[in-house]
């Protein structure tokens, strides 16, 4: 299932670029002062779990077939 998506994705990946830069402008403008507050303190952590794998090498498909 998940890798179906991951492969829909990465088939479609200009336009999944594309609508989620259209969906966090559209977020921006209409959420309200406190929920950005919050988004605004979430970069940091996940910005650390995007990059991190990357550095040390993890293979995704590895992690979904540990369970």
């Amino acid at each position: 299932m998940i890798g179906e998506l991951f492969r829909t994705i990465k088939a479609n990946l200009i336009s999944a670029v594309v609508v989620s830069l259209f969906l966090g402008l559209v977020a921006g403008q209409v959420i309200g002062p406190g929920t950005k507050t919050a988004l605004q303190s979430a970069v940091l952590p996940v910005l650390f779990v995007m990059i991190y794998p990357m550095m040390i090498n993890i293979d995704l498909q590895e992690v979904l077939n540990v369970r």
